[in-house]
């Protein structure tokens, strides 16, 4: 029995084998290569609009502090008048959300607000409602009128509260009440 062995075929397989194992090594190589770039690029692009918001927040951060210097340095005087005047305008103050709610909350039903202006001292309110068969409107408008002066929220600023004009139109559909009340203070 006689063995034969080819050599250089064996040496060929394990070269083959080799170069293989050197391209996917040169791939992978490649491969960790770019994922680095591209970290490094991702990471530029995020670091950069950080260091221009840093850049802008240091320049108003200076600018607040030189005007904060600078009003430091500058002494204002107020003079008695100027504290007075003060004085009257939060004394004279409305807060007007509280009496529009109070308006609202007291109207009866089947009347609405049309209109409302306020001079200084006067609050001038127009309104229409449904006129009733019992003609009964003068009393529905008085005691929405009362109700007014004596809710808390409204009466607080306008003590004075009178009925200016009311008038009835008839019409195919029925009757309509226009009115307009006055507050003064």
């Amino acid at each position: 029995m006689r063995y034969q062995i080819n050599i250089v075929r064996e040496l060929r397989l394990q070269e083959q084998r080799a170069e293989r194992r050197r391209v996917v090594y040169s791939v992978l190589t490649v491969a960790g290569f770019g994922l680095l770039g591209l970290s490094l690029f991702y990471a530029v692009l995020q670091a950069l609009p950080m260091e221009a918001t840093l850049e802008k927040d240091r320049r108003e951060v200076s600018r607040l502090e030189s005007e904060y210097r600078q009003y430091r340095q500058t002494e204002a005087i107020i003079e008695k008048e100027d504290v007075e005047l003060l004085d009257n305008i939060q004394r004279g103050r409305v807060y007007w959300t509280r009496k529009l709610l109070a308006l609202a909350n007291h109207l009866p039903d089947g009347y609405r607000i049309e209109s409302i202006k306020s001079d200084k001292d006067r609050l001038t309110v127009r309104g229409t409602g449904e006129a009733s068969r019992n003609q009964n409107q003068l009393i529905v408008l008085n005691d929405y009128l009362a109700s007014l002066k004596a809710d808390p929220q409204f009466g607080d600023a306008f003590g004075r509260v009178y009925l200016t004009s009311s008038s009835v139109s008839r019409g195919v559909e029925g009757g309509r009440v226009a009115f307009e009340f006055a507050a003064e203070r």
